[in-house]
């Protein structure tokens, strides 16, 4: 009893928990999960690290190696397991995910991003942006 009480005084002064804490990290949390990309041809895992946003190549037809990565030391790397969506922020007040890079393996470069869910949560956009042009494109979350 005194273990449990002791825990529960530590996770609320430190905030130490294994869920959201808030609405907003609730409504945040909601791009966790697994999406189909576009092409039908890759699994791409969402999941939430120190309060940011990541996503991971989980399964795929065109599993390769990293060849085209600027860094030689990378370039034996599998793309599988690969976590080349990084550091995205929930922005609350405009219901997108910020801040963060997109690491394409075709071509070897990282762009920034923007990522929003859609029909309630079924459809993922996924936005590069090299400047002033863009691209975007559209998965939907395997239900499990």
């Amino acid at each position: 009893m005194l273990l449990l009480l002791t825990l529960f005084i530590l996770s609320q002064f430190f905030g130490i928990g294994t869920g959201p804490d808030t609405e907003t990290d609730k409504e945040a949390d909601d791009i966790i999960g697994v999406f189909l990309t576009e092409d039908s041809a890759g699994k791409i895992e969402f999941y939430r690290r120190d309060g940011r946003y990541y996503g991971k190549v989980v399964a795929g037809e065109r599993i390769t190696k990293d060849v085209n990565n600027p860094d030689p030391a990378l370039r034996e790397r599998s793309t599988l397991g690969m976590e080349f969506i990084q550091n995205f922020e929930y922005d609350a007040d405009e219901g997108v995910y910020q801040g963060g890079t997109i690491y394409n393996s075709q071509n070897g470069k990282t762009y920034d991003g923007k990522i929003w869910l859609e029909d309630e949560g079924r459809t993922l956009k996924l936005r590069g942006y090299l400047g002033v042009f863009y691209r975007t494109v559209t998965w939907k979350r395997l239900e499990v």
